[in-house]
């Protein structure tokens, strides 16, 4: 039998013979790739596959380990707009600003300049050790104190790349001092500005402030400095509105004055040249509007004692011990329910834990209530 690989070859010089020599067809190679395949080179190449998951592997265990964690704080403000009143007339105090466009002036100011200065000063960031290092630094390079082990390191590596002063910097120090101060402070306004997000919650009142850092207790921290100074702030633009009201009145006031003591002297220098002894009614009304304006005065001096004396008060004392507050029913009932409440929790606690479900309702019912006081107190304020 002939193998099926062999074929027939013609044989030369005997052309009518049937040939006898054979040769061997190349087998067919199969182009399909199998699993076993793949298998196989990786088999082959163990010690480099091996090598490579190793160094992939230590690679993202490194950055992950190496990455600084950031945290971020978040705080919410309700920004209801109110208009002033700056005297009984409607006119003066001008139309209503809408809501929306109240609501993002608020989320302006909050991210203002004049605000993040005020937090910067009035909690001294420029020598806080987590905002700026390098006050904290250079305090240590005063006093004497020189850094180890990895901090050392780094430090050298710093210098060595990029100098700590330079002759520029220097003869910047000396020549205009005042300048280089407007530029750190312009640098730590912007630092505390960069990680700082305000946002408006759509369809409500409520402002978002939120603020990233690498320090979970620092981000509490200067959430809670913006929302403080920032509520600062707007109780200084009430004052002087009311100052600014205060003065406007006055000088009204004054004018009126002098009006009617022109408008007198000229009637008595009538009455004297022209020898009218008595007063008729219509001469009547001009005192009676004199004396109508004393007392219009004498009122706007009365109500301006009021409201800082008001406002003294509340600086001092807190807004729970005010009279409005005292006399206004539905504060007294909530805080009679807050105090059962207080009292409920408080003999519960002998018995369960904080965890226990009854406990963080009781929990959940004050926090409710205690919102409501203060939003009841800041509505009656």
């Amino acid at each position: 039998m002939r193998d099926q690989n062999q074929a027939i070859v013609r044989q030369e010089g005997n052309t009518n013979l049937p040939s006898t020599e054979y040769y061997e067809t190349a087998p067919q190679i199969e182009d399909e790739i199998h699993l076993k395949d793949y298998l196989e080179v990786l088999i082959r190449r163990k010690l480099v596959v091996l090598i490579t998951l190793i160094l992939v592997f230590s690679g993202v265990a490194f950055y992950t380990f190496t990455l600084t964690p950031l945290f971020l704080s978040k705080g919410t403000i309700k920004a209801s707009p109110q208009g002033l009143r700056v005297t009984n007339f409607d006119d003066i105090s001008g139309g209503m600003m809408r809501s929306q466009e109240f609501i993002e002036t608020q989320v302006k100011m909050i991210t203002s300049e004049r605000v993040i200065r005020k937090v910067i000063e009035g909690e001294n960031l420029a020598q806080h050790p987590f905002f700026n290092p390098d006050a904290a630094q250079s305090g240590q390079a005063a006093r004497g104190a020189q850094p180890s082990g990895l901090r050392a390191f780094v430090v050298s590596l710093k210098n060595m790349i990029r100098p700590t002063s330079s002759p520029s910097q220097a003869s910047m120090n000396e020549i205009n001092p005042a300048l280089l101060n407007i530029v750190k402070t312009e640098e730590l306004i912007n630092r505390a500005k960069s990680p700082l997000q305000v946002n408006s919650v759509r369809n409500t009142q409520l402002i978002e402030v939120s603020y990233e850092s690498s320090d979970s207790r620092f981000a509490a921290f200067m959430v809670n400095a913006v929302m403080k100074y920032f509520m600062a702030s707007l109780v200084e633009n009430k004052l002087a509105s009311q100052k600014s009201a205060d003065l406007f009145l006055d000088k009204q006031i004054d004018e009126l004055r002098i009006k009617l003591e022109q408008s007198e002297k000229t009637l008595n220098e009538f009455a004297r040249m022209t020898g009218i002894i008595s007063l008729d009614t219509r001469l009547n009304l001009v005192m009676s509007q004199l004396e109508a304006t004393n007392a219009a005065y004498s009122d706007a001096v009365t109500n301006r004692i009021q409201i800082e004396s008001l406002y003294r008060q509340t600086l001092k004392e807190g807004g729970g011990n005010l009279p409005q507050i005292l006399a206004d029913s539905m504060l007294q009932e909530l805080k009679g329910e807050y105090a059962k409440l207080t009292s409920e929790y408080q003999d519960q606690s002998v018995i369960f834990k904080d965890g226990y479900p009854q406990m963080q309702k009781l929990k959940a019912k004050m926090e409710d209530l205690g919102q409501r006081i203060e939003h009841e107190e800041k509505r009656v304020i």
